[in-house]
């Protein structure tokens, strides 16, 4: 389990990597140079920026960054698409939030993502830092246990309904043998 966070770890560092270069470009231009900065220290100044992004009113979706000229995530080829006027990115069919996981992410915003669409969000969970991926996760554990619960009640509600007619007709099964 080590190895596996540690590698997706890795994989959202390295992702993030990528994308220092366009951060070194606008500390440059700011007069605020981050190259040769420690990853904390990037890490700050990348939070930083975001909180600037905030507290404007661009358009904000997380993992926004990471997304096209049209609002779109490609990662793996799973394709995620920004809501920035709900502050969240969604996969799948979200028009029915009760066919959905909500799950809150770390930095802000939310994941939406259809049940229907577990299995892609398996393929790209590499994209998400790693807390998000925990939060991902225990967000899909506490909904499928949630699932089953309601698929049991359900049963059981069928259940008694069988089983008060059956006791019903037994009843009326032995008022005859006793008459």
């Amino acid at each position: 389990m080590q190895v596996g966070n540690q590698m997706m770890a890795t994989d959202w560092a390295s992702m993030h990597r990528e994308k220092m270069s366009d951060a070194n470009k606008a500390a440059s231009a700011q007069g605020q140079g981050i190259a040769g900065a420690s990853f904390g220290e990037t890490l700050n100044f990348v939070r930083g920026n975001r909180l600037d992004q905030r507290v404007s009113n661009e358009k904000r979706a997380p993992y926004s960054f990471l997304a096209n000229d049209s609002g779109y995530i490609d990662y793996n080829g799973v394709i995620f698409s920004c809501d920035y006027e709900k502050n969240r990115i969604c996969l799948g069919d979200v028009s029915d939030l009760r066919e959905c996981i909500c799950v809150g992410l770390s930095e802000g915003g939310s994941l939406v993502v259809n049940r229907d669409n577990i299995g892609d969000l398996a393929k790209a969970i590499g994209m998400f830092s790693p807390e998000d991926a925990n939060r991902i996760m225990r967000a899909i554990a506490r909904d499928t246990m949630c699932q089953r619960k309601l698929h049991e009640i359900d049963e059981m509600e069928n259940g008694e309904v069988e089983s008060s007619e059956e006791d019903v007709e037994q009843s009326r099964k032995n008022e005859e043998e006793r008459k």
